[in-house]
């Protein structure tokens, strides 16, 4: 099989699979499946440390690249989402070499040859996917952690596998320092998913 191209695929009527993009940007050519589940106990929208930082740089880059876009995109109106992505500190998932441009409209290395999605992909993706608060989500390709935090804002369900160790391990890192841990992360290869999820 080959596996330097992302896979999809519907497993029942109520999933979701949103795929794009090439391997060498994890976030962006991730497989991330929705579905809906019961939430086993009340749960609460993470409140990240890191969102008391480059607030204004935030606040922009969801106006002007993800909400306004002045460049002819698609803009993504769907509140949650716009929600989410203004409350996720980006920064909180790059290099510290990296962290004052975080917010830039482009990709950018995290390392190991992958990089973190720009901010509007993430935020497209994610409205695609149209998830609500007691959807499963699963993501191939944890990369940075940040789109699986993204996704964290919308619903406790999210399950993500990130088949480079490094990564797995930087990305949980940044996950539990920023109070995401109800996302459930593995290192393996995603290629046949997560079967118990």
């Amino acid at each position: 099989a080959d596996r330097s191209r992302p896979t999809s695929g519907v497993t029942s009527e109520q999933d979701v699979t949103a795929t794009t993009a090439p391997r060498a940007d994890r976030d962006a050519r991730s497989t991330v499946t929705s579905d809906t589940v019961e939430a086993e106990a009340p749960w609460r929208v993470p409140q990240p440390p890191g969102a008391a930082e480059f607030v204004s740089e935030r606040e922009a880059m969801v106006r002007d690249q993800i909400h306004q876009p002045r460049d002819g995109r698609m803009a993504v109106r769907d509140e949650t989402v716009l929600a989410a992505m203004g409350a996720t500190p980006r920064h909180a998932f790059v290099p510290d070499s990296l962290r004052n441009v975080a917010y830039r409209d482009s990709p950018l290395p995290i390392g190991h040859g992958q990089t973190i999605s720009q901010p509007y992909i993430v935020a497209l993706m994610t409205e695609q996917l149209a998830i609500k608060a007691g959807d499963k989500v699963l993501e191939i390709g944890t990369g940075s952690g940040y789109q699986a935090a993204v996704l964290g804002q919308i619903t406790p369900h999210v399950y993500s596998i990130e088949i480079i160790q490094a990564l797995a391990d930087s990305s949980r890192r940044a996950l539990d320092q920023q109070g995401y841990a109800a996302v459930t992360t593995r290192c393996a290869d995603g290629y046949h998913g997560w079967e118990e999820h």
